[in-house]
Formats: C-alpha cells, structure tokens, sequence
C-alpha cells in the first residue's frame, strides 16, 4: 500500500508539472508569436510608407516634366523627409518609442497633404498633364492609400492585443515571468491612415 500511494504521488507530481510546463510554455510561445506579428505588420506597415515616398517621387519627375516644377516645390522636400523617416525607424526593431511613431505619423500625414494638393491638379487635369497620366496618378494615390490603412490597421490590432495580453489574469504571470510586461507597444493614431474614400473626400 505505500508503495502504490507513492507511485500514485509520484504520479500526480509528474502530470501536473507536465500541465504547468505546458502552461508557461504555451503562454511563452504565444508572446512571443505576437511580438514576431508585431514585427511582421511594422515592417509591412514601413513598406507602404515607402512606397508613398516612391509615389511621391514620381509624381513630381512628371509634374517637372510637365512644366510644373514650381508648384511642388514645397512638396519635394515633404517626400524626402519622410523617406528620411522611414530610413531610420527601419533599422529600429520594435518597440518605436513615443517619438519615433509620432515622427511616422507626421511625415506620412505631409504625404497625405501633398497627395490632396496633387488630386487638385489632377481633377480635371491641368493642360500640361495628358488625362491618361491623370487618371493613372488617381488611380496610385488611392490605391497605396487604401493599402496604408489596412496596414495600419493591422498593425494597431496586434499591438493592441499584445498590450491587453500582458494586462490580463493569468497571461500577465508569465508576462512578468519573461519580462514581456516591460514591453509596452504604441499604437500609431488611425485617423491618420484612412482609406482614400475619407481622406480624399474633401478634395473637390
């Protein structure tokens, strides 16, 4: 009988440090899941800003080729300090900091303003611009709008949910284990990344 009320001991030892490794293990893997989407939706999010900053570029070569240089004057030096933003944040793993997403923010915003100035051009077209190369130019600029605010979106839903996790019950012990609750992410403000039907609607 003592025999088998150790082995039952035993037994009931092993199993539940099996259970409690699995637990901290499952709720370690799981932050740590959400920091690589974290990467993952940053680096996507960064992507598109660049290609912002690429649209940017190429609609002012063809605005100077049509002879309309000094009007996006003030827009030229918009796009490169935003691509110069962007050049710094990634080399940055994430966390960004407080500045560092208020800085993508703003720099993504002038682009925003310089794609409204650009739309004013652009409908109807001025006669130095065929309407083809209007209608294409409309066409980039809502569509890599779109494409921002899926990304920001997307990246705001992953830090949110990684922020409410190390606040929660139970995930926040293991978070505290593994110092993931010292993490804290910054969500970028959406109402800066729209899709194109809001931020373009006052443009006439």
């Amino acid at each position: 009988m003592p025999g088998q009320k150790f082995r039952l001991i035993l037994f009931c030892l092993i199993f539940t440090s099996i259970i409690v490794f699995c637990v901290i293990f499952g709720g370690y893997s799981s932050f740590w899941r959400a920091r690589n989407r974290i990467t993952d939706a940053k680096a996507l999010l960064t992507q598109i800003c660049q290609e912002r900053v690429n649209l940017a570029d190429i609609i002012i070569k063809d605005f100077k080729n049509a002879g309309l240089e000094a009007d996006m004057a003030d827009f030229r030096q918009c796009a490169g300090m935003a691509a110069d933003v962007l050049k710094t944040l990634k080399t940055i793993d994430p966390p960004l900091d407080e500045n560092q997403t208020r800085h993508l923010e703003n720099s993504q915003a002038d682009l925003t303003q310089f794609f409204k100035n650009t739309l004013k051009y652009l409908k109807p077209p001025v006669r130095q611009l065929s309407a083809d190369m209007a209608e294409e130019l409309t066409s980039q600029i809502y569509g890599i709008q779109d494409k921002l605010f899926v990304a920001a979106k997307s990246y705001n839903d992953e830090v949110i949910y990684y922020n409410t996790r190390t606040k929660e019950s139970m995930p926040s012990l293991i978070a505290k284990m593994f110092g993931f609750d010292k993490i804290h992410y910054i969500p970028v403000d959406q109402d800066k990344f729209l899709p194109a039907k809001q931020t373009f609607k006052s443009v006439p």
